[in-house]
């Protein structure tokens, strides 16, 4: 995130795929106070990402009218 000019308060970031890494992306760009949005094929991981995790959204990837709705937003 810090190589590629992330790291800054307000910016946003999606993380693709809730596993061990997902988790700690999720983590670390909260830290840096970014705004999230977690994609997952799971819907199951919804909860996890938005109230454990703190993320700012969730998008499931198999939903197709889901990813549209996502599509060209800024958030």
């Amino acid at each position: 995130m810090r190589q590629h000019g992330l790291c800054e308060a307000g910016k946003h970031v999606g993380v693709v795929g809730l596993g061990g890494l997902g988790h700690v992306a999720v983590k670390f760009a909260r830290a840096f106070g970014m705004r999230v949005t977690v994609i997952s094929t799971s819907p199951v991981k919804r909860q996890e990402a938005l109230e454990r995790l703190g993320a700012d959204g969730f998008i499931v990837s198999t939903n197709a009218s889901e990813m549209k709705s996502y599509g060209r937003t800024s958030y």
